[in-house]
């Protein structure tokens, strides 16, 4: 992998199914939207606050999520 790229990782629940499409050339795309907390202090109490990613997997591995995930 080249030294100028990151590697996120990220952990939370689905927001919707993920949706399997194909390109006119044929590639499969799943796209899916991840919900994921932030957890901060507020005065005395803990407060959550939801971050949405919108993410698309292309290539061999993009129909994994859309059989596996709901």
């Amino acid at each position: 992998m080249p030294a100028d790229l990151n590697t996120v990782g990220l952990v939370g629940r689905l927001t919707r199914d993920p949706e399997l499409r194909y390109t006119a050339a044929g590639e499969a795309v799943c796209a899916l939207r991840l919900a994921v907390s932030t957890r901060t202090r507020a005065d005395d109490a803990w407060e959550d606050r939801p971050n949405f990613f919108d993410v698309s997997v292309s290539g061999r591995t993009s129909a994994a999520p859309a059989e596996h995930l709901t």
